[in-house]
């Protein structure tokens, strides 16, 4: 993308942005001398080696030797490409990209993404308040039995399928979304006589979030022993790959900065 975008546009969006105020989003810093100083969020670490110069308009850290302008932090952190990150701290800055920032592919890519990103938003908000509805009384009465609060299940945004063919696609048809553009993102698939119906059915849903917070995917349990697969997941698409996400990393991160360590266990609500 830096062939595409005038290095006079990068270099006012950088001029326009405080690594300092960009850093402390993610990072707990604190002021020594003429540099700010924090745990490194690029590697594991109990005393901080990370710096922030705000003259330089520079991080660095002494552990890992991982260091940059604004644009190679947001890129690091968020596991964002260049066009990406130039996008977030354009759109932090109050600054419009160029019309010819990305090329005809790479524009055709941004608004496959974005119109996932939007689908699953829907989805998963569909899903969590069909927890809460009368047809949701099994899901809520699993999750008791488990011993998680609905407090808790809103929190990480859980949801409830509803046993219906079409229920989420009825939904998602009157926001605008076609049955075939489900089908490309995962919620929805099409059976072999051609019809499309809901991939989820008569299950507890969780959103799998990415680093932004956005849904990425879904994973649903069967409430029953009889229902299989028991755990039935988002498919793979160019968009959403299992493996490459942690369920709940999230909500988790910030505790797993402070505390310096994580637990990773197999199942959603072990």
């Amino acid at each position: 993308m830096r062939g595409f975008v005038p290095g006079e546009f990068i270099e006012e969006v950088l001029s326009r942005t405080d690594i300092v105020a960009l850093v402390a989003d993610y990072v707990r810093l604190v002021k020594r001398g003429q540099r700010y100083v924090g745990l490194c969020p690029f590697h594991q670490e109990r005393t901080p080696s990370f710096t922030v110069s705000p003259d330089k308009q520079f991080f660095y850290c002494f552990g890992c030797g991982t260091g940059g302008d604004a644009l190679k932090f947001l890129i690091l952190r968020e596991n964002l490409s260049f066009p990406e990150a130039l996008r977030r701290l354009a759109d932090r800055a109050g600054l419009k990209l160029p019309a010819v920032a990305l090329d005809p592919e790479a524009e055709k890519r941004r608004r496959e993404r974005e119109e996932v990103w939007e689908i699953n938003r829907l989805t998963a908000e569909f899903y969590a308040r069909q927890l809460h509805e009368p047809s949701g009384a099994l899901a809520r009465q699993y999750l008791e039995k488990r011993g998680l609060p609905l407090v808790v299940a809103s929190k990480f945004g859980l949801g409830f399928a509803p046993d219906s063919p079409e229920a989420l696609l009825y939904f998602l048809r009157r926001q605008g979304v076609s049955g075939e553009a489900a089908v490309r993102c995962g919620v929805a698939v099409r059976l072999e006589s051609g019809a499309v119906v809901d991939r989820f059915r008569g299950r507890l849903i969780f959103p799998i979030h990415d680093a932004r917070g956005r849904v990425a995917g879904f994973g649903g349990r069967a409430l029953d022993d009889t229902t299989q697969p028991k755990y039935l997941n988002s498919p793979q698409t160019p968009f959403f790959n299992k493996r490459d996400f942690l369920y709940a990393l999230y909500q988790a991160r910030d505790a797993i900065r402070e505390k310096g360590s994580a637990v990773i266990v197999e199942g959603y609500l072990d």
